[in-house]
C-alpha cells in the first residue's frame, strides 16, 4: 500500500519543480536586443553607397540599410515603400 503513494509524491514533485522552472522563465525582463539585427558576414563589403554595389555582400548591407520606392508582394503584387503613390 504504500508503494502507490512514493509514486504519487514523486509525480507530483516532478509537476511542482516543472511548474516552477516555467514560471521562472516569465519573471525575466524583457530583451532589450529584440528590435537589434545581428548579421553576421564572412567578407567585407566593397562600399556602403548603394550605387556602388558591384558584390554579394555590398548588395545585401546597402539592401538592409536603404528603403526602396515600392516593394514586392505576393506574385507580381507592387506595394508602396517610401513612394505614396505612382503611375505607369
Amino acid at each position: 500500500m504504500k508503494q502507490p503513494i512514493k509514486v504519487v509524491h514523486k509525480t507530483a514533485l516532478g509537476a511542482v519543480a516543472t511548474l516552477l522552472l516555467l514560471n521562472l522563465g516569465s519573471c525575466c525582463p524583457e530583451d532589450p536586443y529584440a528590435d537589434y539585427l545581428n548579421l553576421i558576414i564572412t567578407t567585407e563589403p566593397k562600399s556602403l553607397d548603394s550605387a556602388f554595389s558591384t558584390d554579394i555582400t555590398t548588395g545585401v548591407i546597402t539592401a538592409l540599410m536603404y528603403d526602396n520606392l515600392v516593394r514586392f508582394g505576393v506574385g507580381s503584387e507592387i506595394l508602396p515603400g517610401l513612394a505614396k503613390s505612382w503611375e505607369i
